[in-house]
């Protein structure tokens, strides 16, 4: 599987390896932006989760402090609040999870990209022999497929 860091920092490199693997450059291109804009709404949305974290730790520190002070009508809005602070972070952590999904499933069907020191054909003719070893075996029989 591809590192999205790298197709990130090199999205032209990302596509022109996929031209040379036979895509097309608009489907390559096409596949270029859909994986970036994944990883840039995962990122938004592990970002925003984050700060919903961080709010939840506060209104845990302001239930408390309530809690101390003893004073029940702040307790029951704190509680409250605390509580839609937790569905928020559910429904946070199924997104992010349904985006990462997402993105590792776009990653995982693409094929390796070839080397850049492989020269570039449409089909095995395109093959350049770099060596041979040993001698091909010669049989007195039509070898099967």
């Amino acid at each position: 599987m591809f590192d999205i860091k790298w197709i990130r920092e090199n999205p032209a490199a990302f596509d022109a390896g996929l031209q040379a693997r036979g895509w097309e450059e608009s489907k390559s291109q096409e596949l270029v932006r859909k994986i970036l804009g994944l990883d840039e709404q995962l990122r938004g949305q592990r970002t925003s989760l984050q700060a919903i974290q961080a709010q939840s730790n506060t209104a845990a520190k302001a239930i408390g402090l309530a809690i101390g002070k003893k004073v029940e009508a702040e307790i029951a809005i704190r509680k409250s609040e605390g509580a839609s602070i937790k569905e928020a972070i559910r429904s946070g952590e199924i997104r992010v999870r349904e985006l990462d999904e997402e993105l590792r499933n776009e990653l995982a069907v693409i094929p390796n990209l070839p080397r850049e020191d492989v020269p570039v054909g449409k089909d095995e003719t395109g093959n350049v022999e770099v060596r041979r070893t040993g001698t091909a075996p010669r049989m007195d029989f039509a070898p099967k497929q």
